[in-house]
């Protein structure tokens, strides 16, 4: 089963603890400190950009629900304006509002 990003996150946080913890072991190995440094830049650099969408997805929310919102005004005004042209208007000029009812 794959991980979430959320699971992959923790487990980097985990791993890069590790690594700065047993550093001088990992030297002994060739792991160098411009490992991981690189290590922990891509570690901050994907938490920080995980940190950016969960806040882009929040607002996104938000305008998903303004949006519902006057769309459903807008669909409700359109209809009283619908039925005030269909009272006012000859039905042979409907077509110039987009109505295209027979009745």
């Amino acid at each position: 089963m794959a991980l979430s990003f959320s699971q992959k996150l923790s487990a980097a946080r985990l791993m890069v603890s590790g690594v700065r913890e047993f550093a001088d072991d990992l030297k002994k190995v060739g792991f160098d400190e411009a490992k991981i440094e690189e290590i922990e830049k891509l570690f901050n650099d994907a938490q920080a950009l995980d940190n950016e969408q969960e806040a882009l997805k929040a607002k996104l929310k938000t305008c998903t629900e303004k949006l519902n919102k006057t769309a459903d005004s807008l669909d409700a005004a359109l209809t009283d304006v619908k039925k005030t042209v269909k009272y006012a208007i000859p039905q042979s000029n409907w077509k110039a509002f987009g109505i295209s009812d027979k009745k």
